[in-house]
């Protein structure tokens, strides 16, 4: 499910996007963005504002500058997500401000 404001829909349904619009991609919730829809937006969860590079039936392509501020989950205990397995999906989180990384490295 795609939102944007109060805009909602399926993935790669119309109405589509134009190029160049500017949303707001917000991810499921749960610590690593796979859970739900988000509805509520106060609560901790994933978010990035985007550039719509193409968006129709086969794909909608978005593009994050390296550096841009962004919203995402952290565990409260302040530990990283993925620090202790047995408590990843079961950890308490909370609000994160940051910024995407300002290098990509390859593993």
């Amino acid at each position: 499910m795609l939102v944007s404001g109060n805009h909602r829909r399926p993935s790669g349904t119309p109405p589509y996007w134009p190029a160049g619009e500017q949303i707001v991609w917000r991810e499921g919730d749960g610590p690593l963005g796979t859970g739900a829809t988000v509805i509520d937006t106060s609560g901790p969860h994933f978010a990035q504002p985007v550039t719509v590079v193409r968006d129709d039936a086969d794909a909608l392509v978005v593009w994050l500058p390296i550096g841009t501020p962004v919203l995402r989950a952290a565990r409260a205990d302040g530990l990283g997500k993925r620090d202790d397995p047995s408590t990843l999906f079961t950890a308490q989180l909370v609000k994160d401000a940051g910024c995407t990384p300002t290098s990509i490295s390859s593993v």
